[in-house]
């Protein structure tokens, strides 16, 4: 009788850590999405501020250049980083259904 508690009681938090981990895995895939987004925006500043920087031949306009592009590197950082979490999360909740009985 005691082991037949014991596996409820695992089983009970099995479960409460799948909905942890799904609703975690639900927001990484949000971060993803916005930082998708993000990107797409910050490489149009970049490209438009290089090509500005060519064509006005002015240091300002090239600092401004260097600038939108490291601001665009750091979002590809971010967003590879959102998308390493996702499959993590995603890994994770597998796992844990795999250990989840009937």
């Amino acid at each position: 009788m005691k082991s037949m508690r014991t596996g409820r009681w695992a089983q009970r938090r099995l479960e409460r850590r799948l909905i942890r981990v799904h609703a975690e895995l639900d927001e990484a895939r949000s971060e993803v999405t916005v930082a998708e987004e993000q990107l797409v925006a910050f490489t149009d500043d970049a490209d438009e501020a290089k090509v500005r920087s060519l064509v006005s031949e002015n240091r300002f306009d090239a600092q401004t250049a260097d600038h939108a592009t490291r601001h665009r590197e750091v979002m590809q950082r971010a967003l590879d980083h959102a998308r390493q979490r996702v499959e993590e999360l995603a890994a994770t909740e597998l796992e844990l259904l795999s250990k989840l009985e009937p």
